[in-house]
């Protein structure tokens, strides 16, 4: 009975604590329309995953989030949700960390009609002279045979980036292995970064380390005007 009882505590408990955080939060953000006009407000977060059941106590469900926002200009009484064709883009700050999530149209070779063009709102990883973004997606396992424990749940779905170069004049490129795409040097050379710096990337270089690559090249341009300007 005593045992019962602490069962039914230690329940209540977690019921209240995922109340807390299911209630989602409203915090302060700002949409960017397609006129690229700012309008600073609100934005409903949410801390917990329907998908997991679970709590996310390091930060902020991100999942929704590529495909709508929900936002109230300043001084309004309603929220509108706002998807990723409505708007160029939106913005929040949380935890001494910024969230920026641009719109764009992704292609891809599905028969479906509906899904060979997605419009998706992507989060900025890096921003430089070529940028990094992050997509976050959701694959349904159930008809997959192959199973894999460490990243699946008991909802039978797993979750899987997707990330993409971008430039003003290159546009979007999928950080993957395609027909154009052998090593993470073809990719580079998509967005006419100089061979000197490519020259300098080790052989076995992943696509995966695209990042970190990313950041050795602004330190690299950096370096090359330090020293223009001391000659």
């Amino acid at each position: 009975m005593k045992n019962r009882s602490i069962k039914y505590t230690i329940l209540l408990l977690s019921l209240i604590l995922i109340n807390n955080y299911v209630e989602a939060r409203k915090i302060p953000g700002f949409i960017i329309t397609e006129n690229k006009d700012t309008i600073y407000g609100e934005v409903i977060v949410s801390f917990f995953n329907l998908h997991t059941v679970a709590v996310i106590l390091d930060g902020v469900n991100l999942e929704p989030l590529h495909y709508e926002v929900w936002f109230r200009e300043y001084e309004k009484r309603r929220f509108h949700n706002f998807q990723a064709k409505d708007i160029s883009a939106f913005g929040f700050y949380f935890r001494y960390k910024n969230y920026l999530f641009h719109s764009f149209t992704l292609e891809s070779n599905s028969i479906i009609e509906k899904e060979s063009k997605r419009d998706r709102f992507l989060q900025l990883c890096y921003v430089g002279k070529v940028s990094l973004y992050k997509d976050l997606s959701r694959m349904n396992m159930h008809n997959i045979n192959v199973i894999i424990p460490s990243i699946v749940d008991y909802t039978n779905s797993i979750v899987y980036y997707n990330y993409f170069l971008f430039d003003d004049i290159e546009g979007l490129t999928k950080v993957e292995i395609s027909e154009n795409i052998k090593t993470i040097s073809d990719l580079l050379n998509l967005y006419n970064i100089e061979k000197e710096f490519i020259d300098l990337i080790p052989k076995k270089t992943k696509l995966k380390d695209i990042n970190i690559v990313l950041k050795k090249y602004e330190f690299w341009l950096y370096e090359i005007e330090s020293n223009k300007i001391m000659i």
